[in-house]
């Protein structure tokens, strides 16, 4: 009880009163965004915020998405082996990305746009080092967890090379061996 009282504490000093409500979406088909949910719902409580998980078809939440009408969501987007490919779409604005957090930062859209171009990567790096300092002190996303990907196959099973992302990139050079 000590602990909770403390959390709740903490929660208001946030500006977050007893009973705060909060739904934290997630898309089916993504058991390990559920699994997370529940945890993070019952990490929520203990500081006097009333989480309740809302389970949705992809479809909706792709339409929900893009339309800027989405709660906050579990969704699971890491493993991108080039940060343009990563967040570009997600923190550019339009009309060239598509901002979806919602940033809309003229600075994050010139330190994306200089990332996009340059070619000496030693440069790059520090770019995307920039950016990230800008990301974190916007707090634009939170990532809480990184889901662990477990891959397993039988001996037989030849040609099986796990892509970094978790994708099941180069599934056409496997091959049985009997």
């Amino acid at each position: 009880a000590g602990r909770r009282q403390e959390g709740i504490h903490h929660g208001a000093k946030a500006g977050l009163a007893g009973g705060t409500p909060l739904t934290l979406r997630t898309i089916v088909g993504y058991p390990q965004l559920e699994a997370a949910a529940q945890i993070i719902v019952a990490n929520l409580a203990e500081i006097g915020i009333d989480a309740k998980i809302e389970v949705v078809e992809i479809g909706a939440w792709i339409k929900d998405w893009i339309a800027r009408k989405s709660p906050i969501t579990m969704n699971s987007w890491g493993g991108i082996t080039d940060p343009d490919l990563g967040l570009y779409i997600h923190f550019h604005g339009q009309p060239n990305g598509r901002d979806f957090c919602r940033l809309g930062s003229s600075e994050v859209d010139r330190l994306l746009d200089e990332g996009r171009t340059e070619r000496d990567p030693a440069k790059r790096v520090r770019i995307y080092h920039d950016l990230q300092r800008v990301l974190a002190t916007e707090a634009i996303s939170l990532p809480l967890y990184s889901a662990d990907l477990v891959f397993a196959h039988q001996r037989h099973v030849k040609g099986l090379a796990i892509h970094p992302t978790g994708y099941y990139y180069g599934l056409r050079d496997i091959w049985v061996e009997r």
